[in-house]
């Protein structure tokens, strides 16, 4: 059954955390494959590989969302007398879909950071080839086999992460008024007993991670 695409609706101030999340599997794709390279010959109790496409075809999947809802804004509220903090994206997790949903100028400019490497044609194949990616990849232990383009995941995160930050500086543009200046995450992770729930809350999410177990 072919996927349709609902649209979900996102404050556009909140693209900032978005933009960042999307930062963050990236980083954990990359940290996770590296990872993965360096242990090979070794003894291993873990799926780093897994673990590493499934973040990295999430990070694609968020970026290409994020150029989505930035344009989207820009296109339908940016000129308008009072601009609402609303945006949209398309929901699913096809990335070919989701590539294909963008603007004509978006799209442009991704095929163009593959002008390079490869045609028009070929993107638009290895984007259908590895279209479920994010899927397919967190449940490998229901697969037999699965094989992976890691060069082409590789590729497309670095071109959707340039073109994002440029995005960024080009056309991101929330209003002050509209900005949380609280932090964005308030994290408890602790493995030791304590004596009490505030003495847990009174640690620094800093202090939680530099503690070593």
């Amino acid at each position: 059954m072919e996927e349709k695409h609902n649209f979900k609706k996102v404050k556009y101030s909140s693209l900032t955390s978005m933009y960042l999340s999307a930062n963050g599997f990236y980083t954990n794709y990359k940290t996770l494959k590296k990872g993965e390279a360096d242990r090979i010959g070794k003894p291993q109790c873990d799926d780093l590989l897994s673990v590493a496409a499934t973040s990295g075809f999430f990070a694609v999947e968020l970026y290409l969302k994020w150029i989505y809802a930035v344009i989207y804004w820009e296109d339908n509220e940016k000129n308008k007398k009072i601009p609402e903090n609303s945006t949209k994206f398309p929901t699913g997790h096809d990335i070919k879909k989701l590539f294909e949903r963008l603007d004509s100028k978006s799209k442009e400019k991704i095929i163009k950071e593959f002008s390079d490497i490869m045609t028009e044609e070929k993107l638009l194949e290895e984007l259908d080839k590895s279209k479920k990616g994010f899927i397919e990849w967190r449940y490998i232990f229901e697969k037999d086999s699965l094989e992976g383009n890691f060069d082409f995941l590789s590729k497309i995160l670095t071109a959707l992460f340039s073109i994002c930050k440029y995005y960024i500086d080009l056309y991101y543009k929330p209003k002050e008024e509209w900005q949380t200046h609280n932090t964005r995450t308030s994290v408890i992770m602790h493995q030791e007993q304590v004596n009490s729930i505030d003495e847990a809350m009174s640690m620094s999410l800093k202090e939680v991670l530099k503690k070593e177990y």
